[in-house]
C-alpha cells in the first residue's frame, strides 16, 4: 500500500539510465541460457524483488530443459544508497555474495514462463506452451497456458502452492496480483503481449490452498483512456504490478521496450477500476533507458546517403534509356530517311553490340570518355550499396540494441516504501557466469 502512487512514479527521472548490478549465477544455475545469440529461445523474462528483502525472484524460459524456471537470488544491498541494492562493482564483477541460491522448475511442459509478480508472502507466474520465432511472427503459437503460485514467505526457498488456473485458448504473458482492501485477491493475466487482460477475484483472503479464482472480466486496449494532455497508449507490456494506494485507489504498472525490442525501454502508470465495468485510464508514460538515441544522428547521415545514391540511380537509368532510344533516330538521320528496315535493324544491333562490347572491354576506347566508364561501372554498384549498406546498420542495431539490459527480457517494479520506487531490469541471459541488471529509482 502507497500513499501517492503518482508522486513516486514522478520522482523517478526521465533517461536515468539506472545502476549497474550483477548476480553470479552459480552451481544451480540450468544449462542453455548462455547460448550468447538470437533469437534468446532460453531468456530471463520476468523480475520482481521479494517485499522487504534484498532477494530477487527472476522467471525464465528453457527449451534445453524444456521446463520454465524460477530463480531466487540473494543480493548484498548497497549501505551508501539505503534499500537500493546496486553496487559501485558494477555488473561485471558483482561480490561472491550476489549469487541465484536457488532454481524451481515451474513447469515441465509449458515452459515458456513470462512476467511475475509478488503481493506479500505469494508470487505467481504464468507459463505458456513453447513458440518457435517464425511461428510467434506467423501467429500460429498454441495458445494453452497454466498460472502457477508460489509461497516466498522465504524467497530464496519457494514453494509451490498445490493449485494451478489452467487457461485453454489463452496465452499467459505476463500475470499480476494484488490484496484488496476486503482481502481477497485480485489477479491480472495478459495475453497476446498485454493488449488483452483477464480479469480474476478470489474467494478467499488466503493463497495457501485454492482461494477459487472467478474470472471477473475480460479487458482490450482498444477500450483505454487517458489523461488530459497524455496521448492514450498500452504498450506490449513484459511485466504488470499492481499497487493499492491509501485511499483505496488500484494502479497498474507496466514495463516494455518500444520497436519490438529495437527501441528504449518505458514504464507506463494507470489508474485501474475494476467496479462495474473493468476500464483503464492512462496517467503517465516515462522512458528510463533510451537505446538507440546514439544510433539516430547515424541512421539520418544513412538515410541521406541512401537518398544520394537513389537519385544517381534514376539519372543513370534515364540516361541509358535516352541513350538507348536515341540510336534508331542516328541511324535513321545518318541513312537520310533511305535504306531498307532489315539493314536499319541490322545495323542497330550491330552498333549496340559494339557499344557494349567496347563498354565492358575498351572503357577507355575512342567510342567512351573515362566519365563514362566511371558512370557505367556505378550503376553496377549503387544497387549493392543500397541493399547491403541499410542491412548491415540494422544488423549492428539491432545486436546492440537487443543484447544487454533491456525491459524485453526481463523488469518488473517494486512498491519499497510509501514513497519509494524501483525497477529493475535484466538481461537476457548471464555472459561469463554473470547475469547483468539495473535498478533505476
Amino acid at each position: 500500500v502507497m500513499v501517492d502512487v503518482l508522486a513516486a512514479y514522478n520522482a523517478i527521472p526521465d533517461d536515468d539510465g539506472g545502476v549497474q548490478l550483477g548476480i553470479n549465477t552459480g552451481p544451480k544455475f540450468p544449462k542453455g541460457y548462455n547460448k550468447g545469440h538470437l533469437p534468446y529461445s532460453e531468456h530471463i523474462q520476468g523480475i520482481q524483488r521479494a517485499q522487504g528483502t534484498n532477494v530477487l525472484l527472476m522467471a525464465g524460459s528453457g527449451t534445453t530443459e524444456h521446463s520454465g524456471h524460477l530463480f531466487a537470488a540473494q543480493l548484498e544491498p548497497s549501505s551508501a544508497q539505503g534499500s537500493s541494492l546496486g553496487s559501485a562493482a558494477g555488473a561485471s564483477s558483482p561480490p561472491a555474495s550476489n549469487v541465484i541460491v536457488d532454481v524451481e522448475r515451474v513447469d515441465i511442459e509449458y515452459d515458456h514462463c513470462g512476467g511475475l509478480s509478488t503481493q506479500g508472502p505469494y508470487l505467481v507466474v504464468g507459463c505458456e506452451a513453447g513458440c518457435k520465432p517464425i511461428m510467434r511472427v506467423m501467429g500460429k503459437c498454441h495458445e494453452v497456458s497454466r498460472v502457477h503460485f508460489y509461497d516466498v514467505s522465504n524467497p530464496l526457498l519457494p514453494k509451490k502452492l498445490p493449485y494451478v488456473i489452467p487457461r485453454e485458448g489463452a496465452t499467459a504473458g505476463a500475470s499480476g496480483l494484488l490484496q484488496e482492501a476486503d482481502g481477497r485477491y485480485l489477479l491480472i493475466v495478459g495475453r497476446t503481449d498485454s493488449a488483452i487482460l483477464d480479469f480474476y477475484r478470489s474467494n478467499s483472503t488466503s493463497l495457501l490452498s485454492d482461494p477459487g479464482f472467478k474470472p471477473l472480466g475480460t479487458w482490450y486496449k482498444a477500450s483505454l483512456t487517458a489523461a488530459e494532455g497524455q496521448k492514450p497508449f498500452f504498450g506490449d507490456y513484459q511485466n504488470l504490478n499492481l499497487v493499492r494506494q491509501t485511499d483505496g485507489k488500484v494502479f497498474l504498472f507496466g514495463v516494455y521496450r518500444s520497436f519490438k525490442g529495437l527501441g528504449s525501454d518505458y514504464v507506463d502508470l494507470f489508474e485501474l477500476n475494476t467496479d462495474g465495468e473493468i476500464s483503464i485510464h492512462q496517467l503517465g508514460s516515462k522512458r528510463l533507458n533510451c537505446w538507440v538515441c546514439w544510433f539516430l544522428p547515424i541512421q539520418v547521415v544513412l538515410i541521406g546517403f541512401i537518398m544520394c545514391l537513389m537519385a544517381i540511380k534514376s539519372f543513370l537509368t534515364l540516361r541509358a534509356i535516352s541513350h538507348s532510344l536515341a540510336w534508331p533516330r542516328f541511324l535513321y538521320t545518318q541513312m537520310d530517311g533511305k535504306g531498307d528496315l532489315s539493314d536499319l535493324e541490322l545495323d542497330h544491333a550491330v552498333l549496340s553490340s559494339s557499344d557494349d562490347t567496347s563498354g565492358d572491354n575498351a572503357c577507355g576506347s575512342s567510342m567512351h570518355s573515362e566519365d563514362s566508364c566511371c558512370l557505367r561501372l556505378l550503376s553496377k554498384l549503387i544497387p549493392v550499396f543500397i541493399l547491403l549498406v541499410p542491412t548491415i546498420c540494422l544488423m549492428v542495431a539491432a545486436w546492440f540494441a537487443v543484447r544487454g539490459v533491456n525491459f524485453t527480457a526481463g523488469a518488473g517494479v517494486y512498491f519499497d516504501s510509501p514513497e519509494k520506487l524501483f525497477v529493475y531490469g535484466t538481461d537476457w541471459e548471464p555472459t561469463n557466469g554473470v547475469l547483468a541488471l539495473k535498478e533505476f529509482q
